[in-house]
């Protein structure tokens, strides 16, 4: 494994110990930095399939957030954002995920123009983001600390005493017992390991050529510049 696919590994890795909702503040941040105003539709409350509705001259989208480490995303989500799309009356849709896509799911999208993403173009949008964003995409991925998705105070780590299942360990929020979100514990990547797999920046990568092999290489040691700057990068 080279040093490119070290360092993606490792960003792959802190996508994946995001929850849902730092997620989602990730694909708000790289909307935002991509020139689109971003309202965010969904945190605790139920979204009916949309988290994000973007926007910029010339074009608007809603964008579902499934922050799914361990199963493909089925056709019913791809569904579900299409029904929202209608809804709305807006005719652009993108399903961001993890772990990737059934084949139903990949189907259907081609059929309706829905853009599907998995981690592996996350981690291209992360490396074609601006320089200027760079430290708080790093705050976002190394922060440890879980924040309520319906009042963003600090989540505390509480061990459940009664119910079904006294002994586990879950989420809950500080502010208990006025607000009583939880998260639950979710260990479901620990089976997943970490494709390795070479990114590229799509803004500054020339189109390949039979003359190009050291243009490769150049395109390989940017890329690890950018990574290095990116894990470098601190408020």
């Amino acid at each position: 494994m080279n040093q490119v696919e070290q360092k993606t590994a490792e960003l792959v890795k802190l996508i994946r110990a995001l929850d849902w909702f730092q997620f989602e503040k990730l694909l708000a941040l790289l909307y935002t930095d991509s020139g689109y105003v971003v309202c965010r539709m969904g945190g605790a409350k139920a979204d009916g399939g949309v988290d994000l509705l973007v926007e910029k001259p010339g074009k608007k989208g809603l964008v579902q957030c499934k922050h799914w480490r361990a199963w493909n995303v089925p056709v019913k989500e791809v569904r579900e954002l299409f029904g929202a799309m209608n809804d709305h009356h807006i005719p652009n849709g993108v399903l961001v995920t993890v772990k990737g896509f059934t084949s139903e799911a990949t189907e259907f999208a081609g059929r309706h123009g829905i853009v599907l993403y998995d981690e592996g173009d996350l981690v291209e949008m992360i490396l074609n983001s601006s320089l200027e964003i760079h430290p708080r995409i790093m705050d976002l991925l190394r922060d440890e600390r879980k924040f309520c998705p319906r009042c963003e105070r600090i989540m505390v780590l509480r061990t459940s005493k009664r119910g079904s299942n006294p002994g586990r360990q879950f989420w809950g929020c500080s502010g208990y017992p006025g607000c009583k979100y939880i998260f639950n514990l979710d260990d479901s990547d620990k089976n997943e390991p970490i494709a390795a797999r070479t990114f590229q920046r799509r803004k500054t990568t020339p189109p390949p050529t039979n003359d190009t092999q050291p243009a490769h290489s150049d395109t390989l040691k940017e890329t690890l510049n950018v990574l290095e700057r990116l894990f470098k990068a601190l408020r």
